[in-house]
């Protein structure tokens, strides 16, 4: 829970701007590149949504990707306006979105350097999105408040086909809440630093000795912080050409300092084995695997095996399914599987998605999460489609004293392109949050969008 202010502008604007700036400089280097390349496009759009709140909107989206021979910058971005039918006036930026990457190869040394930026109101109603994704707690949550995302990475790895190289990582999170009223949403920044070495035996096998130290601090009822050191070598075996073997074993010491409630702190420290091997085999029509994993958590540790089969079938679809179990760190065992279907048809297509994961907290909380997702999309013209989506998820803590949550939205939408720069979409998304012990929240909205896209060349 939260209630700072956090000035959300700057985050937004300085992420673009610092994109703009690089992107003069790299298209200054890249002046022999081939003229009139496309780089990207901005989107421009205009709307109105009615259901729970009436609002127009506005919004300004970018796509910029310019390559060289050994280098690339991408610049992502949507900027969201809304105001109210009856005040214009008092318009307010809505679910901002900023991704900026750049990366350097010249085929011995790598550099990677990215930054992101991204702010939504705390709904629970938001999209589930890719159903390979991981969900937590907080998507489910219903709250008043606003979450605020901000992430950086930089990486550099040397002697990439050299006999011995090396890669250095940082990664940096931090998740705010503001004007949030639930116990279970809490501002947390977490840094990481890994260390590795690549000792290349010969062509076949590769000897990976890893270092990383992680820091994080929650801002919870009991302020926990946590810092997590890892070692450990791992392999990378090419058995045959369609036989790899991924193995590793390591150590993890986690250390947990957090409020005792008498106004002392209280230190837990806790040393685990981890290791982890991955079977991977290349068949004629797609792929098998075979994986076993043991995590170490701050509560103990989960060991999960699993198999997974991809498939291109006959007819040009692809069919993917898993199947597993987990062992928890409280002992208890879940089922593990999912189940990715996808076929392109002559005017359209469709996919389904099936999925069962477990997620552990940073409290210690053990939860199961059941997914299910599809779409169908139909080209009814040559410039216009209409296509339809469904998600459905159920967040249950296997704490049968916790309270349970499901989710679920349906997605109909039509698109037409008026001209090659113009576009107009329109539909409608009905959404529902419910947790256990309490009402159901729904939320109905009818939108149409106006858009242009106006093309970046060299």
């Amino acid at each position: 829970m939260s209630s700072n202010k956090i000035p959300v502008k700057w985050g937004t604007f300085g992420l673009v701007g610092l994109g703009v700036a690089l992107g003069a400089a790299f298209g200054a280097a890249a002046q022999d590149e081939t003229p009139g390349q496309t780089l990207g496009s901005v989107t421009l759009s205009f709307g109105i949504e009615a259901g729970t709140e009436n609002n127009l909107t506005a919004g300004l989206g970018l796509n910029y990707d310019n390559q060289t021979r050994n280098q690339r910058l991408t610049l992502n971005g949507n900027l969201n306006f809304s105001a109210p039918y009856d005040d214009p006036t008092n318009t307010e930026l809505n679910a901002p979105q900023v991704a900026l990457t750049y990366n350097r190869d010249n085929g011995a040394t790598r550099i990677n350097i990215g930054a992101t930026y991204a702010r939504r109101e705390v709904s629970g109603l938001v999209p589930l999105g890719d159903p390979g994704s991981s969900l937590a707690l907080t998507d489910f949550i219903v709250d008043p408040g606003t979450r605020q995302d901000v992430g950086a990475e930089v990486a550099l790895e040397i002697g990439q086909n050299d006999p011995f190289g090396a890669v250095l990582e940082f990664n940096y999170e931090k998740t705010s809440y503001i004007d949030t009223v639930s116990p279970d949403l809490n501002d947390k920044d977490t840094r990481t630093l890994n260390l590795g070495f690549n000792l290349r035996v010969d062509a076949t096998t590769i000897i990976r000795p890893e270092f990383s130290v992680s820091r994080s601090k929650t801002d919870n009822a009991v302020s926990l912080e946590q810092r997590i050191d890892r070692r450990g070598i791992g392999a990378e075996i090419a058995i045959t050409p369609t036989a790899d073997l991924v193995a590793s074993i390591g150590q993890a010491d986690i250390v947990s300092t957090f409020d005792d409630g008498f106004g002392g702190r209280t230190e837990l420290d806790n040393r685990q084995i981890e290791a982890g091997i991955d079977l991977s085999l290349t068949r004629p029509n797609g792929s098998l695997s075979f994986s076993y994993a043991r995590t170490a958590e701050y509560v103990g540790v989960t060991d999960s095996l699993t198999a997974l089969r991809n498939l291109d079938l006959a007819d040009g679809s692809e069919l993917g399914f898993s199947l597993g179990v987990a062992s928890l760190p409280s002992g208890a065992t879940t089922g593990l599987g999912s189940l990715d279907y996808q076929k392109t048809l002559r005017n359209g297509s469709y996919e389904l998605g099936l999925r069962r994961e477990y997620v552990v907290r940073t409290d210690g909380e053990e939860a199961v999460v059941d997914r299910a997702s599809g779409r169908f999309a139909m080209e009814l013209s040559p410039d216009s489609e209409i296509s339809v989506a469904a998600n459905w998820s159920n967040f249950d803590l296997v704490d049968p004293a916790s309270a349970d949550y499901k989710r679920a939205d349906l997605t109909l939408q039509y698109n037409r392109d008026l001209t090659p720069d113009w576009g107009i979409s329109a539909g409608a998304t009905h959404r529902q949050s419910r947790q256990s012990g309490a009402a159901q929240t729904t939320e109905d909205t009818f939108f149409v969008f106006l858009s242009r896209s106006i093309a970046i060349s060299r």
